[in-house]
Formats: structure tokens, sequence, C-alpha cells
């Protein structure tokens, strides 16, 4: 079993159903994109993604890593914050305002998202509509990695879930989950 990072380029295919897809990712140390297949759930463009697996032959499609389970997390360098937020997963923020976000708050971007989104009124362009919608949507995705990560120690496999199980679940079911579970 190897264990390897990158960054998500693009979704080659994703299944809505049972979650398979097939996913490419930037690699360092590797030339090309590596074909990563194998059970994603909620998995976006741009996320950065460490995973375990087995690089295999598949006599149609050549060499691809078979992914037995993997993590996700926020991307730390300017270049992945970038691309990450212009990857439309987050309402109210594409290429364009990514590019001004990142510009003015550098480094410091998810953070200011986070923790102080107001700061983003600094931004030509962006009103208290648009920070509403970002704020939102950022909560919205982050309520859905929280209840992965929760269920991850309820769970062996949370990432076999049916992917409209994790889509119904947002906050008022992580929360009763985790009060159940913590007594």
């Amino acid at each position: 079993m190897e264990n390897i990072s990158g960054v998500v380029e693009r979704i080659t295919y994703q299944n809505e159903e049972n979650g398979y897809g097939v996913i490419k990712v930037r690699v360092k140390g590797f030339s090309d994109l590596i074909t990563f297949t194998g059970k994603f759930i909620g998995i976006n463009a741009s996320a950065v993604i460490e995973a375990k697996g087995n690089f295999t032959i598949d006599k149609k499609f050549g060499k691809q890593f078979k992914v037995t389970e993997y993590k996700e997390s926020l991307p730390a360098s300017i270049y992945g914050i970038e691309k990450y937020l212009g990857s439309g997963l987050i309402e109210g923020i594409g290429p364009k305002f990514a590019k001004k976000i990142v510009e003015k708050f550098g480094e410091n971007t998810i953070d200011i998202i986070e923790n102080n989104p107001m700061k983003l009124l600094d931004i030509p362009s962006i009103g208290e509509k648009r920070i509403n919608a970002i704020k939102q949507s950022w909560q919205s995705h982050k309520n859905i990695k929280d209840l992965m990560i929760f269920l991850s120690d309820c769970v062996e496999f949370p990432h076999l879930l049916p992917i409209k199980f994790i889509k119904f679940m947002e906050k008022k079911a992580y929360l009763n989950l985790k009060k159940i579970h913590m007594g």
C-alpha cells in the first residue's frame, strides 16, 4: 500500500449515487497527472488529497492509482487557495474574484473567509450580498466536511456512504449525531 498526496486538477467521472469517481491529480515528482480511481464523496477540483492505495494497470485506461482511503484538506499555498476558491465550490467566488481575494489577503485568505469575512468589503465589487452568499456557502461546505470527519470516528469507511446521504446531512444532523455519540 502506498501513500500519495496531491492537488485534484479535474474530475473525469463522478457517480452521484455511489460516489465512485475518476480524478486527475497533480503529484509532486510526477510530470504527468496521475489518475486516481475510487469512492470520492464530495471531492472537488483543487482539493488537496492524501490517499492510500496501489498502482494498477487497466487494460483500457492504463496506469491508475486505486484509492482505498483518503483525506482531504484545505490548500496552503497561494496557488492552491486561488484554484480552490476559483473552482466554483463557494457561491459568490469564481476565478476572477478568487484572484482578487488572494492578491489582497495571500495565505491569510481562508482565515479571513472563515473568521472575518467582512474584510472582503476591501475588495472592489464585493458587497454585503456577495459576502453573505460566500459565508453561507462556506459554512455549508464546512458542515459537510465536519460531518465526514465526525463519521470517520463512527464508521469504518465514511467515504463509502452514499453521496445523497452526505449532502442531506448538514449542520442540524451533524450536531444531533455528535450529541448522541458523545452521550
